[in-house]
């Protein structure tokens, strides 16, 4: 949350996020639903994509990976490369993301798979 104001960060830290990841056939479904940053895109895997990024406010492209369980999504911006690793089990999502060259803690995600 660099350089955003200090209530704004709390506010966008607190909120409830949902992300429903659906996969059908070579297309990939990722929709997810906030408040300050909704994102809903399609793209194939090992393939560029072009994505309007709410947070920077710019096109990025970006490349999403899968092995197993785990996807990996290397973000290209005007700012720098981001990687983003997302480990998936039965009950839970971890999702993990950094720029690259920025010293600090990975932004982490635990979500929990809502019953269907």
């Amino acid at each position: 949350m660099i350089g955003m104001p200090a209530a704004q960060a709390q506010e966008l830290a607190d909120e409830m996020v949902e992300l429903c990841v659906e996969e059908k056939g070579p297309i990939v479904r990722w929709n997810w639903k906030s408040k300050f940053t909704p994102m809903d895109l399609s793209f194939k895997w090992n393939e560029e994509t072009e994505v309007f990024d709410p947070v920077l406010k710019e096109t990025t492209k970006n490349v999403a990976t899968k092995s197993g369980n785990v996807m990996d999504i290397v973000t290209v911006s005007s700012i720098g490369t981001w990687f983003t690793k997302i480990t998936v089990g039965h009950t839970f999502l971890v999702m993990k993301g950094w720029m690259k060259g920025l010293e600090c803690t990975p932004c982490t995600y635990i979500m929990m798979r809502q019953k269907m």
